[in-house]
């Protein structure tokens, strides 16, 4: 099995939350057209990001570029979608969780261990 590049997982991770929000929340057993027109969206995004690879996860990201209307909607799937992706997509969930926070952790400068003596 290959690796996926970052942006391939994103749009993976993406679609599955939107899935999960479309079919929970709003009780579709396949997308609406609301939601097809959101994951359209958000995978344009996504291909044409700056940054590619070394793409953050996009609530980190310097740079939004979605539309205030658009980025609302994807903010609230996420915002249901999100913690249900641990029930329905573990691993994903976790690889996204560490990729959002633990990455973080890790690039953090270790506190100076210095001790005055008076």
């Amino acid at each position: 099995m290959r690796k996926l590049s970052r942006i391939e997982e994103e749009r993976r991770i993406v679609e599955q939350m939107i899935r999960i929000y479309c079919r929970h929340k709003e009780g579709n057993r396949t997308l609406c057209n609301n939601c097809q027109s959101l994951l359209a969206y958000a995978t344009a995004r996504l291909n044409n990001c700056p940054f590619k690879d070394h793409k953050k996860t996009c609530r980190l990201c310097p740079k939004h570029c979605y539309k205030p209307d658009m980025r609302a909607q994807i903010r609230n799937v996420m915002r249901y979608a999100g913690p249900r992706m641990l029930f329905y997509h573990p691993i994903a969930a976790l690889q996204h969780i560490w990729r959002e926070y633990g990455e973080h952790l890790i690039r953090k400068k270790p506190l100076s261990t210095k001790t005055s003596v008076e």
